[in-house]
């Protein structure tokens, strides 16, 4: 049986809890101030995707596919 598309929202949205705990101490819970928070996270993970001139010469960057998996991670 294929998993329904609520059911891939669902994973997506427990990734993204354990997610912002994890790597920025927010407690996403489903609430209206949780996607503010999910907001914020997406903000500074845009600001890391964009250092500077040195940062983009020297750091890594993610591939496409993390960045899309991080995507659709947080729009669960």
């Amino acid at each position: 049986m294929q998993p329904t598309i609520n059911d891939m929202m669902e994973a997506y949205s427990q990734d993204a809890e354990e997610y912002a705990s994890k790597k920025f101490g927010f407690i996403l819970d489903k609430s209206p101030g949780s996607v503010e928070d999910v907001e914020v996270i997406a903000a500074k993970l845009h600001n890391a995707l964009n250092p500077g001139f040195l940062g983009r010469l020297f750091g890594k960057s993610p591939s496409e596919g993390e960045i899309e998996a991080i995507c659709k991670m947080l729009g669960g």
